[in-house]
């Protein structure tokens, strides 16, 4: 059809490093480093592939606060 659409998800871990989340951080940046060269690869043919790599959201997990029955 001459174009098409591809959006993955990634995360700001994957630029940044995360201490104790080695291999997520590493899945995270082969991601980025995926999206990178197919978008390069395919950038000719109408196709678009971008990634969304939203950062990380202040939660109980995250703060290291145990959760609450809220």
């Amino acid at each position: 059809n001459g174009f098409g659409r591809l959006i993955h998800f990634s995360s700001t871990a994957g630029k940044e490093g995360v201490p104790g989340m080695t291999g997520y951080s590493a899945s995270k940046a082969g991601i980025t480093g995926l999206v990178k060269a197919l978008a390069k690869e395919y950038a000719t043919t109408g196709v678009t592939i971008n990634a969304i790599a939203p950062g990380k959201i202040d939660t109980p997990l995250i703060s290291g606060k145990p959760p609450t029955d809220e």
